[in-house]
């Protein structure tokens, strides 16, 4: 949580000289980057310019990035009254700043002024007046003139409470309040949420503790709806104002206590639900984060119910902790993690549980507990951390789950049954995926902590180098074989090295010339790692024989180990060590008495330096790629995964099969960021299928072309689509075929890109869950136009993620583009090299067309050209949709004498590859939603240069980039001129922040966790759903039933009324007949 008191930290207080020690009224004035525009020095002199002068003016300075700093400093040089209060970072909480103000006020009273707004030459005297006159009154205020669209309009009336309740009658700047009042009973609520309403919060709260007073003139003038306005850029749900009112915090926000307040808990909101706090992390939270990188890399998710689950194995021993354990820290704002021994399972257990985990079981009860546990809705996984199906190889003593014996059958039957398997290596792998359709390979790890740790001082050289084993009697059938090499290093290096063996005692130790310690086995596996990081080892030994399958599968945790301990490790050259660089992070050697007896020599005549650069280069892989922390994104992903499997789970369907279903056969970026949605669930065990439309049958473009590459099946629907809402009717025709394919089929969920009604209605209509992927929008409907169209939007920016949640009535999800890993391995190389090129290859992707902004940045470029500024524009996209556009953009080239600068490369496939030859990434759009382009560039060390459209700002700032107010050619090349004068310092940390936004938000794991999330939720929704429109159905038929029964009753009564009638008319004529006779 973000604590208030972190904006407080940087605060940088210029006053003049004369300053008065105690003025009668203290004015505040938060302001944000107004200073070029004019609007701050306007604010300022209408203060100054008061009939009443006793006076302070706090100009609370958030971080601005013009020259605020330079017109405040003005003022105070010349005006004893005015105070700058600066901060080098930007809160965006003007609330905060407010406040901030309130606390370092000498004043008995406060007022406020804003810096898009202006007094009148007598507000503050008539307030002051107001309050000397009446001195049980805490708060007094004047009228406001609104300036609004073109509108005016006055706002400020005599004080009724009721009208304050329903609504904010009262303007911030026409207001004056004695400073006890803020002492006592706190300020502005700070936050996130209350940004919108934080001022008519402040006077709900106050009036219940003091008297409200009116003075009938107008004081202000309020130019409402600026640019960069809280109104314009920050959403208003009325609601949450009228829930917060209800809560009790003016304790919260007194002086004393106001730095513990929270800006960004969700605590607040949790009786509101799940959906409601999901909305208010979406709307609020996580934008707010997402321009504020270097205060929060990735904005944590909203918390949800916190997952169980049960992680069961016959006995505990330490791979229990490797492979769960060390993970469960990183993971507990989602699940919690609890062991049960197989034998101690119980129905009650697993009924309680969400996932069950069956660790490496092969003894009964295990396949009974699993059934159970399906039938009851439950995820379940198999984890296999050795090659289980061939230790049989290995030794007799695994006969026992040799082919055909009960364990083994057990195991196999596992797997079979197991909605994931989990194994590490790719060897495990491949035995598994003979038994399972569904397998993940994950990683072993090592916990972060362990790699932390100092790099030890270079050992002086004419000390003993500690060389060690490290390990159980596994290893013994290796020692026995390469012994004589351990003791041809010990006769030839004496008493310069000294070797250690721990967890066994080889045969012929005595053998050894050098001094040889021995250590027992120990089972805990946290202690045996906190000894191992303290033995000071130098020199470690990794022996392996990878003859048999068994120890091929063997997972590199001696390469982890090894390098948290900071030892040079020498490794067999086998399988399990293909991560292990020869000479680069360790040495490598052939299973022999010879290459091991030169591997350790080799290892030992390095000098102290080589050494400690080999060990530093084998910990930046294990922090990559091996630590606790990267895999357990890996398991989060393979838990929701396996998660969204028993969701999708259909009887006699082994594989949940997902519809992806594209407008178009071309790659372009919504194709493709679903096309990755559809690599990511075949990894995960679903199988993909392709929808294309029928207009494209005859076609062989990309889509189709990788859908192929890839196994995925492909099929054709009269598909037609939007990228607006709009109400229309729809192709019955369409959406009968469409209900015939996924009832042939058995789609089990449907993923499609851009609104296709006609499929939203056919997978309605059958109950199966839809996610609609959806970008910029330009629709400002105040009502949602399509709201049953999908049960879950999705997007790539938050910005249209809301506002098509809006739109279509549903809940919305932001999941950045899946960045594959080769773009990362760019990234890595490029953030480890330093570039001194002079000569800036500047890349700029996309369609060419007017809407991406080719032509503006042909002609930056030969503006900086002739600057002198030497410049180079790569130009990657399709070229045939807009043959005049891009004739347009080569004449503007040859105009400006670029022709030989500016290439047309035409659509690319292996984009990662043309990063390499890339300085800067430009996107110069003027209407986008998030392009991958832009986050693939951050992920391959590229400093991107983009203006602040759609979702770009969410990424792109001045601290991971060079972010452009506009796509004018002005402004185009203000921003490349930045971003070719950066330092190499100044560049290399923009790059660096940027690499770490998009490895947090971009990288495999975290995108497929969020996208089986997505579904998995759109499952849960369609569900409930289906059983409401069922019980609605239900009480119609009813109702319907009630009717027809009470009409039937009632002809039935009249029927009766009539017979009855009839019958005493025929015995009244008997006895008339009888009277006469």
């Amino acid at each position: 949580m973000l604590k208030a008191a972190f904006f407080l930290q940087d605060q940088q207080i210029t006053a003049h000289p004369e300053r008065s020690v105690q003025p009668r009224v203290s004015v505040i004035l938060p302001t944000y980057c107004r200073g070029d525009n004019g609007m701050l020095a306007r604010a300022i002199d209408s203060v100054i310019a008061q009939d009443y002068t006793d006076f302070e003016l706090l100009v609370i300075d958030d971080g601005s990035l013009d020259s605020t700093a330079e017109v405040v400093s003005a003022y105070v040089a010349k005006d004893p009254r005015v105070v700058h209060v600066r901060h080098e970072r930007n809160s965006g909480l003007p609330a905060l700043r407010v406040n901030e103000g309130l606390m370092l006020a000498r004043g008995e009273y406060c007022a406020y002024q804003f810096d898009d707004d202006v007094w009148t030459a007598s507000c503050l005297s008539s307030l002051v007046g107001a309050l000397d006159a009446n001195p049980n009154c805490g708060v007094a205020y004047g009228t406001a003139l609104c300036k609004l669209k073109g509108s005016e309009f006055k706002l400020g009336s005599e004080f009724l409470y009721y009208k304050l309740v329903e609504g904010n009658c009262i303007a911030n700047n026409a207001l004056m309040h004695r400073r006890s009042m803020f002492v006592l009973h706190g300020g502005y609520d700070v936050h996130l949420a209350m940004r919108r309403s934080c001022d008519w919060d402040l006077w709900l709260r106050w009036a219940k503790q003091t008297r409200f007073i009116h003075v009938d003139e107008i004081v202000s003038v309020v130019d409402a709806w600026q640019d960069n306005s809280l109104g314009k850029t920050v959403e208003y749900d009325p609601f949450l104002q009228r829930f917060m009112s209800g809560r009790t915090r003016d304790h919260l926000l007194t002086p004393d206590r106001l730095g513990d307040y929270e800006v960004d808990s969700l605590e607040p909101f949790t009786s509101l639900g799940p959906r409601k706090i999901d909305e208010i992390w979406r709307i609020y939270v996580a934008p707010y984060f997402a321009r504020r990188r270097d205060v929060m890399l990735s904005p944590a998710n909203a918390v949800r119910r916190l997952r169980h689950v049960i992680v069961t194995k016959e006995h505990f021993d330490s791979t229990i902790d490797i492979t769960i354990g060390n993970l469960t820290q990183r993971l507990a704002d989602s699940f919690e993690f609890s062991y049960v021994p197989t034998a101690q399972l119980t129905a009650s257990a697993i009924d309680a549980t969400d996932v069950v985990i069956f660790h490496r079981t092969m003894n009964h009860p295990a396949p009974h507990w699993m059934k159970y546990a399906k039938d009851a809705g439950k995820a379940c996984m198999f984890l296999m951390d050795d090659d289980l199906l061939s230790l049989h190889e290995v030794s007799p003593v695994f006969d026992y789950i040799a082919p055909g014996a009960p364990c083994y059958e057990i195991i196999t039957g596992l797997m079979s049954q197991a909605d994931l398997v989990l194994t590490y290596s790719p060897v495990m792998t491949e035995s598994a995926s003979a038994h399972s359709d569904c397998v993940v390979e994950l990683s072993t790890n090592i916990r972060e902590k362990w790699l932390k740790r100092p790099l030890r001082p270079a050992k002086d050289d004419d000390g003993p180098l500690k060389i060690a084993f490290a390990g159980g009697g596994a290893r013994e059938e290796e020692f026995a074989a390469l012994w004589p090499a351990l003791v041809e290093i010990s006769d030839r290096y004496r008493d310069k090295v000294e070797i250690h063996f721990w967890g066994f005692k080889p045969q012929g130790i005595d053998q050894l010339k050098s001094p040889f310690f021995h250590e027992p086995f120990t089972s805990s596996y946290e202690e045996y790692l906190g000894r191992l990081m303290s033995a000071g080892f130098d020199i470690m030994l990794a022996p392996l024989f990878a003859e048999k399958r068994a120890k091929r599968a063997k997972c590199p945790i001696k390469f982890l180990e090894i390098t948290a301990a900071q030892a040079l490790g020498v490794y067999s050259d086998v399988e399990p060590y293909n991560v292990v660089e020869d000479g680069r992070t360790g040495f490598k050697c052939a299973n022999s008495v010879d290459g091991w007896t030169n591997a350790l020599a080799r290892a030992i005549d390095s000098v102290a330096h080589e050494r400690s650069f080999m060990v530093h280069a084998a910990r930046l892989v294990v922090q990559q790629r091996f630590t606790s922390e990267v895999q357990a994104d890996a398991l989060r992903a393979a838990l929701d995964a396996a998660t969204l499997h028993a969701i999708l789970r259909r009887p006699d369907v082994r594989k949940p099969r997902i519809a992806f279903v594209f407008h178009s056969s071309y790659l372009g970026g919504a194709e493709n960021h679903l096309f990755r949605h559809a690599r990511i669930s075949a990894h995960y065990g679903f199988e993909p299928v392709i929808v294309l439309p029928v207009s494209s049958q005859d076609s062989d473009h990309e889509v189709r072309r990788y859908a192929r590459e890839r196994g995925f099946d492909v099929d054709f629907l009269p598909l037609r689509c939007e990228t607006e809402p709009l109400v229309r009717e729809l192709d019955l025709d369409a959406v009968d075929t469409s209900v015939q394919w996924l009832t042939e089929n058995e789609i089990a969920l449907v993923h499609s890109v851009t609104l296709l009604q006609e499929v939203a209605r056919a997978a309605r209509q059958l109950d199966v869950p839809h996610v609609t992927s959806l970008y910029a929008v330009e629709s400002s409907s105040v009502e949602p136009v399509l709201p049953e169209h999908c049960d879950a939007v999705h997007s790539d920016s938050l910005l249209y993620a809301n506002r098509w949640a809006w739109l279509l009535g549903t809940p919305g999800y932001c999941i950045r583009s899946h960045v594959p890993q080769e773009f990362f391995a760019e990234g890595r190389s490029k953030l480890d090299s330093v570039d001194t090129t002079r000569t800036w290859r500047i890349g700029l992707f996309g369609t060419v067309q007017a809407r991406k902004g080719q032509l503006q940045a042909i002609e930056a470029l030969g503006g900086l050209q002739k600057e002198g500024l030497n410049v180079e524009l790569d130009i990657y996209g399709y070229t045939q949709f807009f043959p005049e556009y891009v004739d347009d953009c080569k004449r503007m080239a040859s105009e400006y004498s670029v022709s030989d600068r500016v290439r047309f490369h035409g659509f690319r496939r292996d984009v990662a590859s043309e990063f390499l030859k890339l300085d800067i990434l430009l996107c110069a759009s003027d209407w986008e939603s998030l392009p991958q382009v832009i986050l693939e560039a951050m992920a391959a060390g590229v400093l991107v240069v983009a203006p602040a459209v759609g979702g770009i700002a969410e990424v792109v700032s001045d601290a991971t980039g060079v972010l452009l107010r506009d796509n004018s050619v002005a402004e185009i090349s203000r921003g490349l001129r930045e971003a070719c004068s950066l330092s190499e310092e100044q560049r290399a940390a923009r790059v660096e922040l940027a690499f770490q936004v998009v490895c947090a938000e971009c990288a495999g794991t975290s995108v497929s966790s969020a996208l089986f999330k997505l579904y998995g939720d759109a499952a849960r929704a369609r569900s409930h759903a289906a059983n409401r429109n069922a019980l609605t159905t239900d009480t119609t038929t009813s109702l319907a039933n009630v009717s027809r029964l009470r009409a039937e009753l009632a002809r039935a009564n009249a029927l009766l009324g009539i017979e009855s009638a009839r019958k005493h008319a025929a015995a009244l004529a008997t006895a008339v007949q009888r009277q006469i006779k």
